[in-house]
């Protein structure tokens, strides 16, 4: 099988997974906060709609025209240990969230996954970094309605 076919699929199984099994361990606890009835979007929408979006685009991977040459990932060392690596830090990132909080999390993780594809100009990562994530939970909480894991450190403003 074509790596890249193999590639879609894996993404299809673990969006399925995620899909049937992640996503409704959610809480519901949300319904019961006052001013609920009011909100029709729950803490499931953005999951399910990530999920889709994974699975969909697994299966385009997996039913597309196979890109040529993948050899350079099976042959080249430093290839295959920076995909290791942000596949570790991705998983990091998702253990490390509850523990941390969003904000803190999301600014290291950006960090390290910028890093990590190369970006070298500190002048964009670090503005960046920090911005992103702290405007994307003040969203969260002031837009939408939705908390997201505070951690042990707490962050101003949010």
């Amino acid at each position: 099988m074509h790596p890249d076919r193999f590639f879609g699929l894996a993404v299809c199984i673990l969006s399925l997974a995620f899909l049937v099994a992640g996503v409704p361990t959610i809480s519901d606890d949300w319904m019961r906060a006052t001013g609920a009835q009011y909100f029709t979007v729950g803490p499931h929408l953005f999951p399910y709609i990530a999920g889709a979006l994974c699975l969909l685009l697994g299966l385009l991977i997996a039913l597309g025209k196979p890109a040529g040459d993948t050899g350079a990932f099976l042959s080249d060392g430093g290839v295959r240990r920076r995909t290791v690596g942000l596949a570790v830090l991705s998983l990091a990132y998702a253990s490390l969230l509850d523990v941390l909080g969003f904000v803190p999390a999301s600014s290291l993780a950006m960090v390290l996954f910028m890093v990590g594809f190369g970006m070298r100009r500190w002048a964009v990562i670090l503005p960046a970094a920090l911005l992103l994530p702290w405007l994307t939970a003040l969203a969260f909480e002031h837009i939408l309605q939705l908390r997201l894991p505070e951690g042990i450190v707490p962050v101003p403003f949010v």
